[in-house]
């Protein structure tokens, strides 16, 4: 970001801007989140947990290392904000990704073998280790991330926003954003018709990002309902276990598992089909312990809409003025020959969305 700021508003209280909000924070910067919902975390990170994990690649290159970067980071930071806030939102029980067939199963051995990770963020175990580390039996031999787990996304967004010089506005839209070419800064024009001056924004405001910012995104909302069963330790494992959708560990007397994957579906309805759909994915390979699991009429759920990307990549950084540019990026996100020299973006004006496949 650039030199000399000293207010920064955020629009989006979820996950992305609750971090943003905290990282300014803890360099001194005051922040205003604008949240258009009633409370923080209540659109696509309003889920009751949230696995944390990377899927890497085969092939070790820097979009791995980012990953595994990443992951780190990931675990120390919510480890020191659980800490600092002695409220729980981590649980670092450890991470199962399951191969789901035996192409699966060497994938994720040439994944050890090739990039020889650091055995505290990823090794590899057999089917029967991985069923000791879940309590639950697992069928074949699966990627294991021993310092992961599961957040708590409302506590850990609450948690996130308490930081000093940060103010959480909730129930507020942002209709506009016009920059201040001679004074410098933003005015941001509320539905209330209110306004509100910043040395600069950052829109993480997940599918509705593109709605505010100069230059549309490549931004597709797809439908996901997580399915909440009634809660029994005996009927769910110790760690998070991944595959085809995941099963969570129990939490608030309740076991999440999801979600399902919907194109081109706006529903925001709990639909039992999705129910089912989550079932019979889980069922596929995991199938003693989804038969142990009560009838889906019993079940509840929630629904939300993941904000992804044509590759999958999330958008994160300065927004540029260069139209003819974002017209190309938005038909290869990977073209060759961009200089950062080169761009020119829009000044103090700044995203982080797109986080629904890769977050």
């Amino acid at each position: 970001m650039k030199a000399n700021l000293y207010h920064v508003a955020v629009i989006g209280a979820g996950i992305a801007g609750a971090t943003i909000a905290r990282c300014l924070s803890e360099q001194g910067i005051r922040v205003s989140v604008l949240e258009a919902g009633s409370s923080a975390a209540s659109g696509a990170s309003g889920n009751h947990q949230g696995a944390v994990y990377i899927k890497p690649g085969v092939t070790a290159n820097a979009e791995t290392a980012l990953g595994y970067a990443a992951l780190a980071c990931a675990q120390a930071c919510y480890a020191r904000w659980q800490q600092e806030s002695g409220v729980q939102f981590w649980h670092p029980t450890g991470l199962l990704q399951v191969a789901l067939s035996d192409a699966d199963n060497l994938r994720q051995q040439r994944i050890i073998q090739e990039q020889q990770p650091d055995p505290k963020l990823l090794q590899r175990v057999c089917s029967d280790e991985a069923s000791a580390l879940a309590g639950i039996a697992i069928p074949r031999g699966a990627l294991w991330y021993p310092g992961s787990g599961w957040v708590r996304p409302d506590r850990l967004c609450a948690t996130l926003l308490q930081a000093p010089g940060v103010t959480l506005k909730t129930g507020v839209c942002v209709t506009t954003l016009t920059e201040q070419e001679h004074q410098g800064g933003w005015t941001l024009l509320l539905d209330q018709g209110d306004l509100l001056h910043a040395d600069a924004v950052v829109v993480c405001a997940g599918n509705a990002s593109s709605d505010l910012l100069p230059c549309p995104l490549p931004l597709k909302p797809i439908r996901g309902q997580v399915s909440l069963l009634p809660g029994n330790s005996s009927m769910a494992p110790a760690v998070v276990v991944c595959g085809d959708g995941y099963v969570n560990p129990p939490c608030d007397d309740w076991q999440l598992i999801g979600a399902s994957f919907d194109l081109d579906d706006m529903d925001k309805d709990i639909r039992h089909s999705s129910h089912q759909d989550n079932l019979q994915r889980i069922a596929a390979w995991l199938p003693q312990l989804s038969q142990q699991w009560p009838e889906t009429e019993t079940w509840q759920g929630r629904t939300s809409f993941r904000a992804t990307t044509p590759d999958y990549n999330p958008i994160a950084g300065p927004l540029w003025q260069d139209q003819a540019l974002v017209q190309r990026l938005r038909r290869n996100a990977r073209i060759k020959g961009i200089s950062g020299e080169t761009l020119l973006d829009t000044p103090g004006l700044y995203t982080l969305t797109g986080l629904g496949s890769k977050g």
